[in-house]
């Protein structure tokens, strides 16, 4: 049975399938017609793999010939469309590797998901081991997606049932003890409102909605929501922490008159008088 599918974003017509005995088979729409029987005499080519089933297929969208995919025993292998043979192989995952994806803008970037619970970031010029690990999930990783309009931003979900944003500029940047228990920096948000395992991670394609996000649950439950522009948001951000600070200095300011008003109290007599107002003389 077929595992994944995934059109050629700069070749019409042209999809790769793959199946759960390792195969990728690659299709020309425009040569098949409604009489073709179903055993697969119409493919282009056939990608054989290492009898790993196929988890996950993705076209790279800086070229025609170059895609990747992901297997069931946590390989990752490159393939080159001119060749018909795989360019790479790497061991991504401890366990199963469960999704793989190019970067929608920069094209030599990849990201993989697994049941070890990590997404993996990858350079496709230099594939030997990731250049990051984005570590904030429980359980299996098993959906990815990056978002169209930023480089440096990817979505990830799976069997805990949260969605995490991640911000990939935002790593190693310094925390407070705090901040820290919040999760690592790069952690711009987590979605928390399903109760099923997550299966499905897209984000709003228009400019004026990029923010906008859809998951979709294991119970079939469908989740359309979008962080607050506080988080991702420089100016409102600056506008936030402006008010705060002005409202952290009336707090200040409240609090130095209260205890300049308990110091003259601790240091002058307290005397009743008929309106309950506490009055202070000082010897």
């Amino acid at each position: 049975s077929s595992t994944s599918l995934s059109w050629n974003p700069n070749r019409e017509g042209h999809l790769l399938s793959s199946c759960e005995q390792g195969e990728i088979y690659l299709w020309d729409i425009a040569t098949l017609s409604r009489s073709d029987d179903d055993n697969g005499s119409k493919h282009l080519t056939c990608f054989e793999g290492n009898g790993s089933s196929i988890t996950a297929i993705d076209w790279s969208k800086g070229n025609d010939y170059f895609f990747g995919s992901a297997g069931e025993n946590g390989s990752v292998c490159l393939w080159d469309k001119r060749t018909d043979k795989k360019v790479t192989e790497v061991v991504a995952h401890q366990g199963r590797a469960t999704g793989f994806q190019f970067n929608p803008i920069d094209t030599n970037i990849a990201a993989t998901c697994g049941s070890d619970a990590l997404v993996k970031i990858w350079d496709t010029r230099m594939p030997k081991d990731a250049t990051n690990e984005l570590k904030w999930h429980n359980n299996e990783v098993s959906r990815i997606a990056w978002a169209p309009f930023n480089k440096d931003v990817i979505a990830s979900g799976g069997l805990d049932r949260r969605v995490a944003v991640w911000d990939m500029r935002k790593i190693g940047t310094k925390q407070n003890a705090e901040e820290a228990l919040d999760g690592p920096p790069e952690l711009l948000f987590v979605h928390g409102g399903h109760t099923a395992p997550i299966v499905g991670i897209d984000w709003n394609p228009l400019k004026e909605h990029s923010w906008l996000n859809l998951s979709g649950a294991s119970d079939g439950r469908l989740q359309i929501w979008r962080m607050s522009g506080f988080l991702y948001d420089p100016q409102r951000r600056k506008h936030i922490k402006k008010l705060f600070k002005a409202c952290s200095s009336r707090k200040r300011k409240r609090a130095k008159t209260k205890n300049a008003v308990k110091q003259g109290i601790a240091e002058g007599t307290v005397e009743g008088n008929p309106g309950g107002q506490l009055k202070t003389s000082m010897d």
